[in-house]
């Protein structure tokens, strides 16, 4: 099924080979998308939780998709930066020739804290990475949308946006706010033909959240396993999520059989969340 036949698609935060961002490009090559893949690639020894990728791996990983067959540009993209975002969707449209679909992976919860003791610089870099970055890329790359007659973009929530967590107070804000922004967004661009949606992980099986995983066991004393197995309880279909997980319904719904899908949270958690 190549679905994504003469379409580009732009995807962020795909610098962590193991990650989500990889995950939903993989499936768009597979699907004969050409692609612009993003990510900061920096090494911010300070910004605890950011799980930042590389050049290097962001390199591998678009070698690994041209193997499909489809053209893919990397570019390096701090989607904080407005200067950096316009120059990234610039350079897609220049190379690829325009951008029909839009996703913003890019994400990360440096500082995680409890609120009380959350540094002010922790949430206002939470909230720069997960809801500005998702802010700045959709009005560049929906401004090129309108002018071709539409386009499909999806921004990655979480399922702590539906259900809140304790000591991440910046997270879930910037997390609903990313809601917020696509039911906004969905409201304005519908009548030019653009699609705005969002999906809502929950435990996703990827380096970043075994690094996590590794974290606490060394700040409680509890063994990784158990601390798996206790969220594994939680979920009805009992499992983690999978990067590919997250990619379908990512690739759903920027396909054709979304066109009348738009201002959505989608939940992909297994169960665990229904709301």
């Amino acid at each position: 099924m190549e679905r994504f036949q003469n379409k580009v698609a732009l995807i962020t935060g795909v610098g962590r080979i193991g990650g989500i961002g990889a995950g939903i490009a993989r499936r768009f090559a597979e699907e004969g998308a050409a692609l612009a893949i993003a990510d900061i690639c920096a090494d911010y020894a300070d910004a605890p939780g950011y799980g930042m990728g590389t050049w290097e791996q962001l390199s591998k990983t678009a070698e690994s998709l041209r193997s499909h067959g489809v053209r893919v540009l990397a570019i390096k993209c701090d989607v904080t930066r407005s200067d950096e975002v316009e120059a990234m969707v610039e350079e897609t449209v220049n190379e690829l020739g325009r951008i029909d679909i839009l996703v913003n992976n890019a994400g990360g919860n440096p500082g995680s804290a409890p609120a009380l003791m959350m540094e002010e610089s922790a949430w206002r870099r939470t909230l720069d990475i997960n809801a500005t970055g998702a802010f700045l890329c959709s009005k560049a790359a929906a401004q090129r949308m309108v002018g071709q007659g539409g386009g499909k973009i999806v921004n990655l929530s979480s399922r702590t946006a539906k259900t809140p967590a304790p000591y991440l107070a910046a997270y879930i804000a910037s997390k609903q706010a990313v809601i917020g922004l696509t039911r906004a967004m969905a409201l304005e661009l519908g009548p030019f033909k653009v699609n705005v949606n969002a999906v809502c992980p929950g435990f996703i099986d990827t380096d970043l959240t075994r690094e996590g995983h590794s974290k606490q066991a060394e700040a409680t004393g509890v063994l990784v396993a158990d601390i798996v197995a206790d969220k594994i309880k939680n979920i009805p279909l009992g499992r983690f999520g999978t990067p590919d997980d997250v990619a379908g319904v990512v690739a759903f719904l920027c396909s054709e059989d979304a066109n009348y899908m738009t201002g959505q949270a989608i939940n992909i958690t297994g169960g665990w969340e229904m709301h």
